[in-house]
């Protein structure tokens, strides 16, 4: 089925909280219905960036800070009391999220870009994004279902009171 653009930027957040390993907040985005479509088209065109997403439900938060990225510990004062200290969470060194590599973390943005089918302005975005891949060459076979074209439709019949001759339509000749 198509796509709604509702649907298209629940996947692309449910992706960015991956990046940032909100696993609870992946759960809630993908379990919306309007994410069904662009989830299956995320399947089939990237499976690592599905892997990822896959793999940020199974592990929802850091073992140690539980997601809140900093320690909080008390250390005393000269004076007596003590002072409220915050420190980076030594597990997760305050981005919980998932250990991408470089290709990994680019393909995740690249599935974003494809999602909400935002364009590639700059050259060197692109470049980043897909490594300078070259386009790739139409199969010719795939033309006429791309364009919706029946290519069984090989003659044309000319809408009988039309003011032009260009009005009408093809259609498939007839066994008879």
């Amino acid at each position: 089925g198509s796509i709604e653009p509702s649907g298209a930027l629940t996947v692309a957040e449910a992706i960015g909280a991956a990046r940032a390993g909100e696993g609870r907040e992946v759960k809630e985005q993908l379990t919306k219905p309007d994410a069904q479509p662009a989830l299956g088209r995320l399947r089939n065109s990237s499976k690592s960036v599905f892997g990822v997403l896959e793999d940020a439900q199974r592990n929802s938060s850091c073992p140690i800070c539980r997601n809140r990225r900093t320690m909080k510990s008390l250390v005393p004062r000269e004076g007596g009391g003590n002072d409220e200290v915050h420190t980076l969470c030594p597990e997760c060194r305050g981005n919980p999220g998932p250990r991408l590599t470089v290709d990994q973390f680019a393909k995740t943005l690249d599935a974003e870009t494809m999602l909400l089918g935002a364009s590639h302005t700059q050259w060197s975005a692109q470049v980043w994004l897909d490594g300078g891949a070259p386009f790739a060459d139409p199969d010719p076979d795939d033309l006429a279902s791309l364009y919706g074209v029946d290519v069984g439709a090989r003659i044309w019949r000319p809408q009988p009171d039309a003011a032009d001759e260009l009005s009408g339509r093809w259609i498939a000749p007839s066994s008879d």
